[in-house]
């Protein structure tokens, strides 16, 4: 009698793929977001100061657009693959992001901030990655 081996194998994730594949567009997005900080910082007034966070994220969630495009035109529609792809990106960006708000000085919050921004990243990044595959791959299939 024959069996059949329904059981699937397991096969790890290699994510040395995603972040060769995200390096890039992080790099540039942090330099960015630094940059305007940076900006904001030295010029004292206007939209730089007084809204900072409001434009790291609209750095941040353009990356994450351009990331969800690139992993369409270099993977196809899956959306798992920009949901990795976004997640390892937010993680990068995040994290720098956070131990770069140590520059000005130390407090306590930021400790927090290592882990609550980089997490929080890492889910804005995922999610905006997923969104911008599933609408590209569409557009892409009509």
């Amino acid at each position: 009698m024959n069996e059949i081996n329904t059981s699937r194998r397991w096969e790890s994730i290699d994510f040395t793929v995603y972040f060769r594949f995200t390096w890039w567009i992080a790099i540039i997005a942090i330099v960015v977001e630094i940059a305007l900080r940076i900006l904001g910082d030295k010029l004292g007034a206007g939209i730089l100061y007084e809204q900072k966070e409001l434009v790291a994220w609209v750095v941040r969630a353009v990356s994450f657009a351009v990331i969800g495009w690139r992993a369409v035109k270099a993977f196809g529609g899956g959306v798992m693959i920009g949901a990795i792809s976004g997640s390892i990106a937010g993680f990068m960006i995040g994290l720098i992001i956070s131990l770069y708000k140590f520059a000005d000085g130390f407090a306590v919050w930021k400790l927090f901030n290592i882990f609550t921004e980089t997490v929080s990243c890492i889910i804005v990044g995922a999610v905006i990655s997923m969104i911008a595959v599933s609408i590209i791959s569409k557009i892409k299939n009509k």
